[in-house]
C-alpha cells in the first residue's frame, strides 16, 4: 500500500507530520459528526487511521499558527447564526493540525482523491458530501 501521508505530503509540498494530523484531523471530524460508521470503510483502507487521529488528538488545541483560521472559523458561525458551525469546526480542526488556508484549499482535494482509489465509490461520496457540507457553511 502506498504511504498516504508521504504521497499528499510530496505532491502538496505540507510536511509529512502536518499531513499526518490533518488526515486525522478529518477523520475526527467525520468521527465527531457521523459517528463510527464514518470510520467503517476506512478501517480496512487506512490501516494507520488510529495513528493518524492519534496525531491529531495530541497536538496543541491551540496556538499561533492557527489563531487567524480559528478567529475566521469562530466570526463566520458567530454571524451566520451557527450555521456554519460544521465548516467552522472542520476549519478549526485544520487549522489546529499546522494548515493554514491555502494549504486546507490544496490539501482537501488531494485526501477526497486518495480516499476515491482506496474507498468504494459509496463511501467516498458520503465523504464529500460530508466534507462538502461542511465546507459550504463555512463560506456562506
Amino acid at each position: 500500500m502506498v504511504d498516504l501521508v508521504q504521497t499528499i505530503s510530496s505532491q502538496t509540498g505540507i510536511p509529512a507530520e502536518t499531513v499526518k494530523k490533518a488526515i486525522g484531523s478529518v477523520l475526527s471530524f467525520l468521527k465527531d459528526q457521523h459517528g463510527e460508521d464514518a470510520l467503517s470503510g476506512l478501517k480496512q483502507s487506512l490501516p494507520t487511521h488510529n495513528e493518524m487521529l492519534a496525531a491529531y488528538e495530541n497536538s496543541p488545541s491551540d496556538g499561533a499558527s492557527n489563531g487567524l483560521l480559528n478567529a475566521v472559523a469562530g466570526l463566520a458561525s458567530k454571524f451566520l447564526g451557527g450555521g456554519s458551525g460544521d465548516g467552522a469546526k472542520l476549519l478549526q480542526g485544520l487549522g489546529r493540525a499546522g494548515l493554514g488556508v491555502d494549504q486546507i484549499s490544496v490539501f482537501l482535494p488531494k485526501l477526497i482523491e486518495h480516499f476515491e482509489s482506496l474507498l468504494s465509490p459509496e463511501i467516498v461520496a458520503k465523504i464529500k458530501a460530508i466534507l462538502t457540507s461542511a465546507a459550504a457553511t463555512s463560506t456562506k
